[in-house]
């Protein structure tokens, strides 16, 4: 059985991670106002903004980066 969260993000396809972080976050919320909990609810909603905003920023410019170092030798390896 495939959960309802799960089941959102494959249909919204490149959006399915903000959906699931959105899910994740708001699931925190509900522990977030126990004493016990508060530290992991905290640090889970921190996680998720954090690995959201990496995901959409840095993987990115790595790959640019990597595909322009890529080019960028295969120009220079080329006879003159």
């Amino acid at each position: 059985m495939v959960s309802p969260v799960r089941f959102i993000a494959e249909r919204l396809g490149a959006s399915g991670h903000a959906a699931y972080a959105s899910a994740m976050i708001a699931g925190a919320g509900v522990i977030l106002f126990d004493p016990i909990f508060q530290g992991v609810a905290i640090s889970l909603r921190a996680g998720e903004v954090a690995s959201l905003l990496l995901s959409r920023t840095a993987v990115p410019v790595l790959c640019y980066v990597a595909k322009r170092r890529e080019h960028a030798e295969a120009l220079s390896a080329r006879p003159q």
